[in-house]
Protein backbone atom coordinates (compact mmCIF):
# COMPACT_ATOMS: atom_id res chain seq x y z
CA UNK A 1 0.00 0.00 0.00
CA UNK A 2 2.76 2.41 1.01
CA UNK A 3 4.62 1.75 -2.80
CA UNK A 4 1.26 2.32 -4.26
CA UNK A 5 0.95 5.54 -2.59
CA UNK A 6 4.06 6.66 -3.38
CA UNK A 7 3.68 6.14 -6.66
CA UNK A 8 0.49 8.16 -7.02
CA UNK A 9 1.85 10.63 -5.03
CA UNK A 10 5.19 10.98 -6.72
CA UNK A 11 2.94 11.51 -10.37
CA UNK A 12 0.83 14.15 -9.09
CA UNK A 13 3.81 16.09 -7.41
CA UNK A 14 5.10 16.42 -10.83
CA UNK A 15 2.42 17.26 -12.77
CA UNK A 16 1.21 19.59 -9.91
CA UNK A 17 4.48 21.66 -10.00
CA UNK A 18 4.56 21.87 -13.49
CA UNK A 19 0.85 23.90 -13.22
CA UNK A 20 2.21 26.20 -10.91
CA UNK A 21 5.24 27.08 -12.83
CA UNK A 22 2.74 29.36 -15.42
CA UNK A 23 2.90 33.23 -14.07
CA UNK A 24 1.39 35.47 -15.76
CA UNK A 25 2.72 37.70 -18.72
CA UNK A 26 3.17 41.53 -18.25
CA UNK A 27 4.24 43.87 -20.76
CA UNK A 28 4.68 47.26 -19.85
CA UNK A 29 4.40 49.18 -22.85
CA UNK A 30 5.49 53.08 -21.95
CA UNK A 31 4.17 55.85 -19.60
CA UNK A 32 4.85 59.05 -21.72
CA UNK A 33 5.50 62.32 -20.44
CA UNK A 34 2.73 65.20 -20.18
CA UNK A 35 5.40 67.70 -20.19
CA UNK A 36 9.37 68.23 -19.76
CA UNK A 37 9.04 68.24 -15.61
CA UNK A 38 7.50 64.79 -15.91
CA UNK A 39 10.27 63.14 -17.90
CA UNK A 40 12.41 62.15 -15.12
CA UNK A 41 9.53 60.23 -13.40
CA UNK A 42 8.85 58.59 -16.43
CA UNK A 43 12.18 57.24 -16.71
CA UNK A 44 12.25 56.26 -13.67
CA UNK A 45 9.15 54.13 -14.07
CA UNK A 46 10.60 52.99 -17.06
CA UNK A 47 14.20 52.09 -16.84
CA UNK A 48 15.47 48.75 -18.39
CA UNK A 49 17.30 48.10 -15.33
CA UNK A 50 16.69 49.59 -12.52
CA UNK A 51 12.81 50.98 -13.02
CA UNK A 52 9.92 50.65 -10.77
CA UNK A 53 8.47 48.08 -12.60
CA UNK A 54 11.28 45.92 -12.81
CA UNK A 55 12.14 45.93 -9.37
CA UNK A 56 8.10 45.33 -8.91
CA UNK A 57 7.37 42.25 -10.83
CA UNK A 58 10.72 40.69 -9.97
CA UNK A 59 9.36 40.34 -6.78
CA UNK A 60 6.25 38.62 -7.21
CA UNK A 61 5.90 35.22 -8.61
CA UNK A 62 2.45 35.54 -10.22
CA UNK A 63 3.46 38.15 -12.86
CA UNK A 64 6.78 37.76 -15.52
CA UNK A 65 7.68 41.23 -16.84
CA UNK A 66 8.31 41.17 -20.35
CA UNK A 67 11.74 42.19 -21.53
CA UNK A 68 11.71 45.81 -22.10
CA UNK A 69 14.16 45.84 -25.18
CA UNK A 70 11.37 43.49 -26.92
CA UNK A 71 8.56 45.60 -26.35
CA UNK A 72 10.55 48.68 -28.05
CA UNK A 73 11.11 46.52 -30.85
CA UNK A 74 7.64 45.45 -31.46
CA UNK A 75 6.22 49.18 -30.73
CA UNK A 76 9.29 50.43 -33.47
CA UNK A 77 7.92 47.41 -35.80
CA UNK A 78 4.01 48.35 -35.66
CA UNK A 79 5.02 52.20 -35.79
CA UNK A 80 3.70 53.21 -32.24
CA UNK A 81 6.31 56.27 -31.11
CA UNK A 82 3.17 57.56 -28.67
CA UNK A 83 1.27 55.03 -26.52
CA UNK A 84 -1.36 57.60 -25.72
CA UNK A 85 -2.84 57.17 -29.33
CA UNK A 86 -3.15 53.61 -28.63
CA UNK A 87 -6.52 51.39 -29.58
CA UNK A 88 -7.41 48.15 -28.42
CA UNK A 89 -7.25 46.55 -31.28
CA UNK A 90 -3.40 47.62 -32.09
CA UNK A 91 -2.80 47.00 -28.12
CA UNK A 92 -4.73 43.58 -28.95
CA UNK A 93 -1.94 43.37 -31.84
CA UNK A 94 1.12 44.17 -29.72
CA UNK A 95 -0.36 41.96 -27.17
CA UNK A 96 -0.64 38.44 -29.61
CA UNK A 97 3.23 39.58 -30.70
CA UNK A 98 4.60 40.07 -27.22
CA UNK A 99 2.45 36.83 -25.90
CA UNK A 100 1.64 38.55 -22.97
CA UNK A 101 -1.59 38.35 -21.49
CA UNK A 102 -1.44 41.61 -19.66
CA UNK A 103 -0.92 44.68 -21.71
CA UNK A 104 -0.22 48.50 -19.35
CA UNK A 105 0.54 51.45 -20.50
CA UNK A 106 -0.35 55.22 -20.21
CA UNK A 107 1.24 58.74 -19.18
CA UNK A 108 2.65 60.98 -16.03
CA UNK A 109 2.40 64.21 -14.89
CA UNK A 110 4.28 66.66 -12.84
CA UNK A 111 1.44 67.54 -9.84
CA UNK A 112 3.73 69.11 -7.25
CA UNK A 113 7.11 69.06 -6.08
CA UNK A 114 5.93 65.73 -4.17
CA UNK A 115 4.03 64.18 -6.14
CA UNK A 116 3.01 62.70 -9.64
CA UNK A 117 -0.09 62.30 -11.66
CA UNK A 118 -0.19 58.79 -13.39
CA UNK A 119 -2.95 57.34 -15.94
CA UNK A 120 -2.68 53.66 -16.69
CA UNK A 121 -4.10 51.47 -19.07
CA UNK A 122 -4.20 48.15 -17.81
CA UNK A 123 -6.01 45.57 -20.54
CA UNK A 124 -6.38 41.62 -21.07
CA UNK A 125 -5.21 40.51 -24.05
CA UNK A 126 -7.27 37.52 -24.13
CA UNK A 127 -10.70 39.53 -23.54
CA UNK A 128 -9.35 42.88 -25.35
CA UNK A 129 -11.17 44.73 -22.27
CA UNK A 130 -9.47 47.64 -21.18
CA UNK A 131 -9.34 49.07 -17.43
CA UNK A 132 -8.31 52.69 -16.74
CA UNK A 133 -6.71 53.82 -13.13
CA UNK A 134 -5.54 57.61 -11.87
CA UNK A 135 -3.94 58.13 -8.76
CA UNK A 136 -0.92 60.32 -7.35
CA UNK A 137 2.05 58.73 -6.77
CA UNK A 138 4.85 60.34 -4.39
CA UNK A 139 8.09 60.89 -5.89
CA UNK A 140 10.17 59.39 -3.52
CA UNK A 141 11.65 56.46 -4.83
CA UNK A 142 9.95 53.38 -2.09
CA UNK A 143 7.11 55.53 -1.71
CA UNK A 144 6.93 55.79 -5.54
CA UNK A 145 7.05 52.19 -5.56
CA UNK A 146 4.67 51.23 -2.21
CA UNK A 147 2.36 53.40 -4.29
CA UNK A 148 2.65 52.07 -7.93
CA UNK A 149 2.11 48.35 -5.76
CA UNK A 150 -0.97 49.46 -4.22
CA UNK A 151 -2.80 51.37 -7.05
CA UNK A 152 -1.70 49.73 -10.35
CA UNK A 153 -0.72 46.04 -9.55
CA UNK A 154 -3.42 45.48 -7.38
CA UNK A 155 -5.42 47.09 -10.12
CA UNK A 156 -4.07 44.11 -12.56
CA UNK A 157 -4.70 41.44 -9.80
CA UNK A 158 -8.39 42.38 -9.81
CA UNK A 159 -8.80 42.78 -13.41
CA UNK A 160 -7.18 39.47 -13.44
CA UNK A 161 -10.06 37.97 -10.80
CA UNK A 162 -12.87 39.91 -12.82
CA UNK A 163 -11.19 38.06 -15.91
CA UNK A 164 -11.65 34.72 -14.79
CA UNK A 165 -15.04 35.44 -13.24
CA UNK A 166 -16.01 36.06 -16.83
CA UNK A 167 -14.25 33.51 -18.38
CA UNK A 168 -16.14 31.47 -16.16
CA UNK A 169 -19.52 32.14 -17.00
CA UNK A 170 -18.45 31.73 -20.95
CA UNK A 171 -17.07 28.03 -19.90
CA UNK A 172 -20.08 26.58 -18.29
CA UNK A 173 -22.53 28.57 -20.81
CA UNK A 174 -20.30 26.31 -23.27
CA UNK A 175 -20.27 23.11 -20.95
CA UNK A 176 -23.84 23.71 -20.62
CA UNK A 177 -24.42 23.65 -24.23
CA UNK A 178 -22.07 20.63 -24.42
CA UNK A 179 -19.10 22.36 -26.56
CA UNK A 180 -16.46 20.72 -24.95
CA UNK A 181 -13.74 21.44 -26.79
CA UNK A 182 -14.57 25.38 -26.55
CA UNK A 183 -15.44 24.73 -23.09
CA UNK A 184 -11.95 23.35 -22.41
CA UNK A 185 -9.74 26.14 -24.13
CA UNK A 186 -11.65 28.57 -21.99
CA UNK A 187 -10.65 27.03 -18.96
CA UNK A 188 -6.66 26.33 -19.92
CA UNK A 189 -7.31 30.27 -20.54
CA UNK A 190 -8.00 30.85 -16.51
CA UNK A 191 -5.68 28.26 -15.94
CA UNK A 192 -2.57 30.53 -17.90
CA UNK A 193 -4.06 33.20 -15.80
CA UNK A 194 -4.21 31.14 -12.49
CA UNK A 195 -2.21 28.36 -12.30
CA UNK A 196 -3.95 27.67 -8.86
CA UNK A 197 -7.47 27.84 -9.61
CA UNK A 198 -8.68 24.39 -8.42
CA UNK A 199 -11.83 25.13 -9.91
CA UNK A 200 -10.71 25.40 -13.28
CA UNK A 201 -8.61 22.09 -12.94
CA UNK A 202 -11.70 20.15 -12.05
CA UNK A 203 -13.80 21.41 -15.12
CA UNK A 204 -10.50 20.76 -17.70
CA UNK A 205 -10.36 16.99 -15.80
CA UNK A 206 -13.92 16.56 -16.53
CA UNK A 207 -14.29 17.93 -19.89
CA UNK A 208 -10.84 15.97 -21.23
CA UNK A 209 -12.58 13.15 -20.05
CA UNK A 210 -15.14 13.87 -22.21
CA UNK A 211 -13.55 14.68 -25.11
CA UNK A 212 -11.26 10.64 -24.42
CA UNK A 213 -7.90 12.73 -23.49
CA UNK A 214 -8.07 10.63 -20.58
CA UNK A 215 -4.25 11.10 -20.00
CA UNK A 216 -4.34 14.85 -19.60
CA UNK A 217 -7.74 14.33 -17.07
CA UNK A 218 -5.56 12.66 -14.95
CA UNK A 219 -3.03 14.97 -14.98
CA UNK A 220 -5.18 18.03 -14.77
CA UNK A 221 -7.71 15.74 -11.87
CA UNK A 222 -3.95 15.51 -9.97
CA UNK A 223 -2.88 18.67 -10.23
CA UNK A 224 -6.11 19.79 -8.73
CA UNK A 225 -5.70 17.30 -5.76
CA UNK A 226 -2.63 19.40 -5.36
CA UNK A 227 -4.66 21.98 -4.26
CA UNK A 228 -7.46 20.56 -2.67
CA UNK A 229 -6.16 17.15 -1.89
CA UNK A 230 -10.54 16.18 -0.51
CA UNK A 231 -11.89 17.71 -2.94
CA UNK A 232 -14.32 14.30 -4.00
CA UNK A 233 -15.63 15.23 -7.15
CA UNK A 234 -12.12 15.67 -8.67
CA UNK A 235 -11.58 11.97 -6.47
CA UNK A 236 -14.51 10.43 -8.70
CA UNK A 237 -13.22 12.57 -12.32
CA UNK A 238 -9.70 10.72 -11.19
CA UNK A 239 -10.82 7.23 -10.52
CA UNK A 240 -12.83 7.16 -13.95
CA UNK A 241 -9.63 8.67 -15.95
CA UNK A 242 -7.15 6.03 -14.27
CA UNK A 243 -9.30 3.02 -14.95
CA UNK A 244 -9.29 4.62 -18.54
CA UNK A 245 -5.75 4.78 -18.70
CA UNK A 246 -5.27 1.09 -17.21
CA UNK A 247 -3.82 2.71 -13.86
CA UNK A 248 -6.31 0.37 -11.53
CA UNK A 249 -3.58 0.33 -8.69
CA UNK A 250 -3.62 4.31 -8.66
CA UNK A 251 -7.45 4.09 -9.22
CA UNK A 252 -7.79 1.98 -6.09
CA UNK A 253 -5.12 4.38 -4.07
CA UNK A 254 -7.49 7.36 -4.95
CA UNK A 255 -10.66 5.34 -4.36
CA UNK A 256 -9.35 4.22 -0.32
CA UNK A 257 -8.44 7.82 -0.47
CA UNK A 258 -12.20 9.31 -1.48
CA UNK A 259 -13.58 6.77 1.81
CA UNK A 260 -11.61 8.45 3.90
CA UNK A 261 -13.40 11.76 2.89
CA UNK A 262 -16.78 10.45 2.51
CA UNK A 263 -16.91 7.64 5.06
CA UNK A 264 -19.92 5.91 3.07
CA UNK A 265 -19.59 2.52 1.20
CA UNK A 266 -19.89 3.72 -2.21
CA UNK A 267 -16.06 3.88 -2.92
CA UNK A 268 -15.28 0.37 -1.15
CA UNK A 269 -18.02 -0.73 -3.53
CA UNK A 270 -16.36 0.78 -6.82
CA UNK A 271 -13.19 -0.96 -5.73
CA UNK A 272 -14.66 -3.91 -5.52
CA UNK A 273 -15.59 -3.34 -9.42
CA UNK A 274 -12.41 -2.51 -10.12
CA UNK A 275 -10.89 -5.89 -8.57
CA UNK A 276 -13.43 -7.71 -9.85
CA UNK A 277 -12.73 -6.27 -13.95
CA UNK A 278 -8.64 -7.32 -13.26
CA UNK A 279 -10.07 -10.79 -11.88
CA UNK A 280 -9.05 -10.25 -8.61
CA UNK A 281 -12.27 -11.46 -6.83
CA UNK A 282 -10.17 -12.10 -3.29
CA UNK A 283 -9.56 -8.50 -2.88
CA UNK A 284 -13.03 -7.76 -5.07
CA UNK A 285 -14.70 -9.64 -1.82
CA UNK A 286 -12.73 -7.84 1.11
CA UNK A 287 -13.63 -4.87 -0.27
CA UNK A 288 -17.51 -5.60 -0.27
CA UNK A 289 -16.48 -6.60 3.41
CA UNK A 290 -15.79 -3.35 3.93
CA UNK A 291 -18.45 -1.48 2.58
CA UNK A 292 -20.52 -3.57 4.59
CA UNK A 293 -18.58 -2.33 7.73
CA UNK A 294 -18.79 0.61 7.24
CA UNK A 295 -22.64 0.84 6.36
CA UNK A 296 -24.53 -2.68 7.40
CA UNK A 297 -27.74 -1.42 5.86
CA UNK A 298 -26.20 -0.99 2.68
CA UNK A 299 -28.70 -3.41 0.01
CA UNK A 300 -26.49 -3.06 -2.76
CA UNK A 301 -23.26 -3.83 -0.52
CA UNK A 302 -25.00 -6.56 1.28
CA UNK A 303 -26.47 -8.41 -1.89
CA UNK A 304 -23.36 -8.40 -3.50
CA UNK A 305 -20.95 -9.61 -0.88
CA UNK A 306 -24.02 -12.75 -0.42
CA UNK A 307 -24.12 -13.63 -4.05
CA UNK A 308 -19.91 -13.66 -4.28
CA UNK A 309 -19.28 -15.76 -1.28
CA UNK A 310 -22.10 -18.06 -2.17
CA UNK A 311 -20.66 -18.44 -5.64
CA UNK A 312 -17.10 -18.99 -4.05
CA UNK A 313 -18.58 -21.54 -1.68
CA UNK A 314 -18.08 -19.65 1.46
CA UNK A 315 -21.86 -20.49 2.26
CA UNK A 316 -21.92 -20.44 5.84
CA UNK A 317 -20.58 -16.68 5.54
CA UNK A 318 -23.13 -15.64 2.89
CA UNK A 319 -26.18 -16.70 4.85
CA UNK A 320 -26.46 -13.37 6.76
CA UNK A 321 -26.27 -11.24 4.14
CA UNK A 322 -28.45 -13.37 1.96
CA UNK A 323 -31.28 -13.36 4.56
CA UNK A 324 -30.84 -9.72 5.10
CA UNK A 325 -31.97 -9.03 1.13
CA UNK A 326 -34.28 -11.90 0.99
CA UNK A 327 -36.17 -10.08 4.09
CA UNK A 328 -35.95 -6.73 2.05
CA UNK A 329 -36.99 -8.03 -1.43
CA UNK A 330 -38.95 -11.63 -0.66
CA UNK A 331 -39.70 -11.72 -4.00
CA UNK A 332 -36.13 -11.90 -5.37
CA UNK A 333 -35.58 -15.30 -7.38
CA UNK A 334 -31.90 -15.32 -7.13
CA UNK A 335 -31.48 -14.73 -3.79
CA UNK A 336 -34.04 -17.11 -2.25
CA UNK A 337 -32.76 -20.09 -4.69
CA UNK A 338 -29.34 -18.91 -3.55
CA UNK A 339 -30.61 -18.34 0.28
CA UNK A 340 -32.52 -22.08 0.41
CA UNK A 341 -29.43 -23.68 -1.28
CA UNK A 342 -27.13 -22.63 1.44
CA UNK A 343 -29.51 -23.48 4.23
CA UNK A 344 -29.83 -26.77 2.59
CA UNK A 345 -25.73 -27.37 1.80
CA UNK A 346 -25.19 -26.52 5.59
CA UNK A 347 -28.26 -28.42 7.61
CA UNK A 348 -30.58 -25.33 7.94
CA UNK A 349 -33.42 -26.06 5.87
CA UNK A 350 -35.43 -25.95 8.98
CA UNK A 351 -34.02 -22.29 9.80
CA UNK A 352 -35.34 -21.55 5.62
CA UNK A 353 -38.54 -23.09 6.38
CA UNK A 354 -38.92 -20.71 9.18
CA UNK A 355 -37.81 -17.39 7.32
CA UNK A 356 -40.56 -18.17 4.45
CA UNK A 357 -43.02 -18.36 7.22
CA UNK A 358 -42.30 -15.36 9.26
CA UNK A 359 -42.40 -13.99 5.18
CA UNK A 360 -46.10 -14.74 4.78
CA UNK A 361 -46.86 -13.96 8.07
CA UNK A 362 -45.53 -10.59 7.19
CA UNK A 363 -47.27 -10.19 3.49
CA UNK A 364 -49.74 -13.21 3.34
CA UNK A 365 -50.25 -12.68 -0.07
CA UNK A 366 -46.15 -12.98 -1.20
CA UNK A 367 -46.34 -15.15 -3.47
CA UNK A 368 -42.39 -16.21 -3.33
CA UNK A 369 -42.70 -16.80 0.18
CA UNK A 370 -44.92 -19.35 -0.68
CA UNK A 371 -43.05 -20.99 -3.58
CA UNK A 372 -39.99 -21.09 -1.63
CA UNK A 373 -41.85 -22.44 1.45
CA UNK A 374 -43.29 -25.27 -1.04
CA UNK A 375 -40.13 -25.74 -2.63
CA UNK A 376 -38.19 -26.33 0.60
CA UNK A 377 -40.96 -28.51 2.30
CA UNK A 378 -40.69 -30.54 -1.13
CA UNK A 379 -37.29 -31.14 -0.39
CA UNK A 380 -37.27 -32.32 3.05
CA UNK A 381 -40.33 -34.80 1.45
CA UNK A 382 -43.02 -32.61 3.63
CA UNK A 383 -45.31 -32.99 0.57
CA UNK A 384 -48.30 -33.13 2.65
CA UNK A 385 -47.14 -29.25 4.30
CA UNK A 386 -45.64 -28.59 0.64
CA UNK A 387 -49.46 -29.25 -1.18
CA UNK A 388 -50.88 -26.95 1.94
CA UNK A 389 -49.11 -24.31 1.58
CA UNK A 390 -49.64 -24.47 -2.51
CA UNK A 391 -53.39 -24.88 -1.95
CA UNK A 392 -53.08 -21.31 -0.11
CA UNK A 393 -51.35 -19.82 -2.83
CA UNK A 394 -53.84 -21.17 -5.61
CA UNK A 395 -56.57 -19.30 -3.85
CA UNK A 396 -54.74 -16.30 -4.06
CA UNK A 397 -53.25 -16.86 -7.71
CA UNK A 398 -55.98 -18.42 -9.69
CA UNK A 399 -54.00 -18.27 -13.17
CA UNK A 400 -50.56 -18.68 -11.93
CA UNK A 401 -48.87 -21.27 -14.22
CA UNK A 402 -45.81 -21.75 -11.68
CA UNK A 403 -48.31 -22.84 -9.20
CA UNK A 404 -50.08 -25.00 -10.74
CA UNK A 405 -46.91 -26.76 -11.90
CA UNK A 406 -45.60 -26.81 -8.62
CA UNK A 407 -49.31 -28.49 -7.08
CA UNK A 408 -48.59 -30.90 -10.25
CA UNK A 409 -45.69 -31.76 -8.45
CA UNK A 410 -46.54 -32.18 -5.51
CA UNK A 411 -49.48 -34.52 -6.38
CA UNK A 412 -46.90 -36.49 -8.31
CA UNK A 413 -44.78 -37.63 -5.36
CA UNK A 414 -47.85 -38.33 -3.33
CA UNK A 415 -48.70 -40.14 -6.27
CA UNK A 416 -51.73 -38.29 -6.88
CA UNK A 417 -51.63 -38.86 -10.74
CA UNK A 418 -55.61 -37.71 -11.69
CA UNK A 419 -54.78 -34.55 -9.53
CA UNK A 420 -51.14 -34.19 -10.87
CA UNK A 421 -52.38 -34.50 -14.34
CA UNK A 422 -55.22 -32.45 -13.70
CA UNK A 423 -52.72 -28.98 -12.31
CA UNK A 424 -50.15 -30.03 -15.59
CA UNK A 425 -53.23 -29.42 -17.87
CA UNK A 426 -54.09 -26.42 -16.36
CA UNK A 427 -50.42 -25.17 -16.30
CA UNK A 428 -50.27 -25.57 -19.88
CA UNK A 429 -53.35 -23.81 -20.91
CA UNK A 430 -51.98 -20.85 -19.06
CA UNK A 431 -48.41 -20.97 -20.33
CA UNK A 432 -48.68 -22.98 -23.50
CA UNK A 433 -44.53 -22.25 -24.47
CA UNK A 434 -42.95 -23.05 -20.55
CA UNK A 435 -41.59 -26.53 -20.84
CA UNK A 436 -42.42 -27.73 -17.62
CA UNK A 437 -46.12 -28.47 -17.72
CA UNK A 438 -45.20 -31.09 -20.80
CA UNK A 439 -42.52 -32.53 -18.99
CA UNK A 440 -44.71 -33.07 -15.76
CA UNK A 441 -47.47 -34.44 -18.25
CA UNK A 442 -44.71 -36.89 -19.92
CA UNK A 443 -43.90 -38.25 -16.65
CA UNK A 444 -47.21 -38.59 -15.68
CA UNK A 445 -47.76 -40.77 -18.38
CA UNK A 446 -44.92 -42.12 -17.76
CA UNK A 447 -46.01 -43.28 -14.53
CA UNK A 448 -48.84 -44.47 -15.51
CA UNK A 449 -47.12 -46.47 -18.41
CA UNK A 450 -45.22 -48.10 -15.76
CA UNK A 451 -47.95 -49.35 -13.85
CA UNK A 452 -49.57 -51.30 -17.02
CA UNK A 453 -45.73 -52.50 -18.12
CA UNK A 454 -45.40 -54.07 -14.57
CA UNK A 455 -48.90 -55.41 -14.86
CA UNK A 456 -47.87 -56.70 -18.20
CA UNK A 457 -44.92 -58.37 -17.08
CA UNK A 458 -46.97 -60.38 -14.00
CA UNK A 459 -49.52 -61.58 -16.79
CA UNK A 460 -47.42 -63.01 -18.93
CA UNK A 461 -45.45 -64.68 -16.10
CA UNK A 462 -48.75 -65.51 -14.68
CA UNK A 463 -49.55 -67.26 -18.30
CA UNK A 464 -47.02 -69.35 -18.58
CA UNK A 465 -48.13 -71.67 -15.50
CA UNK A 466 -51.62 -71.27 -16.74
CA UNK A 467 -53.64 -73.77 -18.86
CA UNK A 468 -56.97 -73.43 -20.98
CA UNK A 469 -59.42 -70.82 -20.38
CA UNK A 470 -57.37 -69.48 -17.29
CA UNK A 471 -54.19 -68.78 -20.08
CA UNK A 472 -56.50 -67.31 -22.52
CA UNK A 473 -57.61 -64.60 -20.36
CA UNK A 474 -54.31 -63.88 -18.91
CA UNK A 475 -53.06 -63.70 -22.10
CA UNK A 476 -55.65 -61.18 -23.14
CA UNK A 477 -55.24 -59.21 -19.85
CA UNK A 478 -51.62 -59.32 -20.90
CA UNK A 479 -52.10 -58.31 -24.32
CA UNK A 480 -54.71 -55.04 -22.72
CA UNK A 481 -51.57 -53.97 -20.22
CA UNK A 482 -48.78 -53.90 -22.71
CA UNK A 483 -50.91 -52.03 -25.10
CA UNK A 484 -52.20 -49.08 -22.58
CA UNK A 485 -48.38 -49.48 -21.28
CA UNK A 486 -47.48 -48.28 -25.17
CA UNK A 487 -50.19 -46.03 -25.61
CA UNK A 488 -49.38 -44.49 -22.49
CA UNK A 489 -45.38 -44.10 -23.33
CA UNK A 490 -45.85 -42.71 -27.05
CA UNK A 491 -48.28 -40.16 -25.04
CA UNK A 492 -45.47 -39.30 -22.23
CA UNK A 493 -42.68 -39.07 -25.80
CA UNK A 494 -44.91 -36.64 -27.78
CA UNK A 495 -45.07 -34.59 -24.54
CA UNK A 496 -41.37 -34.81 -24.36
CA UNK A 497 -41.52 -33.70 -27.78
CA UNK A 498 -43.59 -30.33 -27.23
CA UNK A 499 -40.99 -29.85 -23.86
CA UNK A 500 -38.21 -30.24 -26.24
CA UNK A 501 -39.38 -27.01 -28.27
CA UNK A 502 -39.53 -25.36 -25.70
CA UNK A 503 -36.43 -25.94 -23.88
CA UNK A 504 -34.80 -23.20 -22.22
CA UNK A 505 -31.11 -23.91 -22.59
CA UNK A 506 -28.66 -27.09 -23.25
CA UNK A 507 -29.00 -28.46 -20.06
CA UNK A 508 -32.91 -28.76 -20.25
CA UNK A 509 -32.57 -30.33 -23.71
CA UNK A 510 -29.69 -32.98 -22.59
CA UNK A 511 -32.22 -34.37 -19.67
CA UNK A 512 -35.04 -34.01 -21.87
CA UNK A 513 -33.42 -36.11 -25.01
CA UNK A 514 -31.82 -38.65 -22.37
CA UNK A 515 -35.35 -39.31 -21.15
CA UNK A 516 -36.72 -39.68 -24.94
CA UNK A 517 -34.21 -42.16 -25.27
CA UNK A 518 -35.51 -44.29 -22.29
CA UNK A 519 -39.08 -44.12 -23.53
CA UNK A 520 -37.95 -45.58 -26.96
CA UNK A 521 -36.66 -48.24 -25.20
CA UNK A 522 -39.75 -48.49 -23.36
CA UNK A 523 -42.00 -48.21 -26.11
CA UNK A 524 -40.55 -51.15 -28.76
CA UNK A 525 -40.22 -53.37 -25.51
CA UNK A 526 -44.06 -52.82 -24.96
CA UNK A 527 -44.82 -52.91 -28.88
CA UNK A 528 -46.82 -55.74 -30.24
CA UNK A 529 -45.62 -58.39 -32.61
CA UNK A 530 -46.98 -60.71 -34.81
CA UNK A 531 -46.24 -64.38 -32.51
CA UNK A 532 -48.14 -63.17 -29.49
Amino acid sequence: MKNKLAICAIILFLFGSLIAQEPQRVAVLNFEPEERAARTQANNLMHARRGDFINIFDELDQYKLIDQGRVNDALTDFGISDVRNLNSAMAAQLGEELEADILVWGSISDVSATESRIIANIMSVRSQNINQVRFNARKRRNDRRDDLETELVQKIGELTGGEINRLFDIGEQQLDSENYTAARQTFERIVQIEPQNSEALYFLGYLTFMLDDYESSVDYCEAALEISPDDTRVLNNLVEALIQVGRHTCAITTLEQLAQVDQDETAWLRIAEIYFDIHDEYMATDALRKAVEVNPESEEARYRLGVVLFDNHEIEESIPHLEYIAELNPEDDLINRKLTSAYLRTDQLGSAIESYRRQIERNPENVTAYLNLAGALRTKDNNEEALEALNKLADIERDNPTVFIRLADVHLALDNMDEADRYAQRAQQLDPENHEPYALLAQINQVRGYQQYEDFLEYEKKAQDAFGAEANRLIDMRDQARSQANQLFQQADQHLTSALQYAPGPPVVRDIEARKNMLERLISETRSTFFD
